[in-house]
Parts: C-alpha cells; structure tokens; sequence
C-alpha cells in the first residue's frame, strides 16, 4: 500500500483563505462514498463486458504475437488514461509478463499541435494512425461516455482504411 505525504511549503506566508467548512467525519464521509461509487461502476463495466475484454484481449494477443502494436489516444484527462495504459503494456509491474509494444499519441506536442494548427485538431490521432498503418495495428482511444466522440472518430476511420 503506498502512502501518501501532503505538505504544502511556505503556507505560513500565505494570507488565510476561506474554504469550505465540514463536520468531524464528513469529509471522510465523502471520500468513501466516492470510493464505493467508483467500485460500483468498475464492477458493473467489468461485469457487463467481461466476455467482450475476453475476446478483444485473445486478438490483440495474437497480433502481438505477430509483431503487432496498440495505439493509444484520449483528449484531455483522458490523454492521461491512454498514456496510463501504454505504461501498464511496455512496463508491467503487477502482472510479470514481457512487454507489449504500445504507443500513447498523446504524447508529441509537436505532432499534436503542427497537426492541428495545419489541419484541424480533430486529425490529430487520424493522422498519426496513418502513418503507422500496417496489418496488426491496433487502436483504442481513452474518453468520457459524456464527451463528443471526437477521440474515437480515428478509429472509426481505420475501419474504413482497412
């Protein structure tokens, strides 16, 4: 279990500031009940899709095996997720097995940005699959259910390209 040291320097120069006010027990209160509503969802996600995980996990195995790679993208916190999972695939720590070859496309701010300001921010990620296009690429963009689709619409274009 990791632990978890918070200290904020020079707070002693800092003028006070009114911030919400909780009872003894109530902000624990809500930091549990956030940590039950997130199992919860997990749980049901995992319990509703384990069959099709089960089956995209076997094929993305088998591409891999066949020098194969994933592709990952996300806007905005969900960048964060897609960068999360290519570190989990090239550098498991909990499960030990070999590394799998993933790429996170949200990384190259270079890229990112000369896309978008020369063509338009929504080929960010399409155009980068294009250029690694090959047989055994595979996609998966990271997002909110409530966003707009605009991080999936690259692979909805390589189903097309194929």
């Amino acid at each position: 279990m990791s632990r978890v040291v918070v200290r904020q320097s020079g707070t002693d120069d800092l003028p006070a500031q009114a911030g919400p006010v909780f009872a003894p027990g109530e902000l624990a209160g809500k930091v549990m009940r956030q940590c039950h509503e997130v199992t919860a969802l997990k749980e049901q996600f995992f319990g509703e899709n384990q069959e099709k995980i089960v089956a995209c996990s076997q094929e993305m195995a088998r591409a891999f095996d066949k020098g194969g790679r994933l592709f990952a993208m996300g806007n905005g916190g969900s960048s964060c997720d897609a960068i999360h999972l290519s570190v989990e695939f090239m550098h498991p720590i909990i499960t030990k097995r070999p590394p799998l070859p993933t790429i996170s496309l949200t990384t190259d701010m270079a890229i990112l940005t000369a896309i978008g300001n020369d063509q338009d921010f929504s080929m960010i990620y399409a155009q980068q699959l294009k250029c690694w296009e090959k047989p055994g690429i595979w996609s998966l963009a990271c997002r909110p259910a409530e966003n707009p689709p605009t991080s999936t619409e690259p692979c909805k274009q390589r189903a097309s390209w194929e």
